[in-house]
């Protein structure tokens, strides 16, 4: 009897977390300009790095610390970290997805790990359209579309 109690309650826990996890996909279904919390959680989670109950916040750091996040330099030359709200363009997550699936990309993109030419790269896998402004703020609708068609695409080439 006592297990029968133990395994509805474990039973009950799972289907919380799940409920958890499609939760926070809703939202970010809806958020109409994703921020680097967002994309981290998305990334964090899909790596491993990170459960689906961390939060955004937790999600960026543990990426900053993995080096996911890179330091942009600023107008003054001093380099900066973006923070979890600020706004990530497509160009920005473009980089953490192949920083994610580990896709070496082209050879401007090896030498120079930029933004610019992982969004290229993608554009080039036809995971993004041709004609994608580099500097638009990516949505959370697109997070996922680019993230899965990323995985996709990578579990096809294997």
């Amino acid at each position: 009897m006592k297990r029968f109690f133990l395994s509805i309650l474990l039973a009950a826990a799972g289907f919380c977390l799940s409920a958890q996890s499609a939760q926070k996909i809703t939202e970010l279904i809806a958020t109409e300009k994703a921020n680097y919390g967002n994309a981290s959680w998305l990334i964090a989670v899909q790596t491993g790095l990170a459960q689906d109950t961390n939060t955004d916040e937790e999600t960026f750091e543990i990426l900053v610390e993995n080096d996911y996040i890179s330091q942009k330099p600023s107008a003054t030359g001093e380099r900066l970290i973006p923070s979890a709200e600020d706004e990530i363009k497509i160009k920005d997550f473009a980089s953490l997805c192949l920083r994610a699936y580990k896709i070496k990309g082209g050879l401007m993109y090896r030498i120079t790990k930029s933004p610019r030419y992982a969004l290229r790269e993608l554009k080039a896998m036809k995971v993004v359209s041709n004609d994608a402004d580099p500097n638009t703020i990516v949505s959370g609708k697109q997070m996922i579309h680019i993230l899965n068609t990323c995985g996709y695409t990578m579990e096809a080439s294997k």
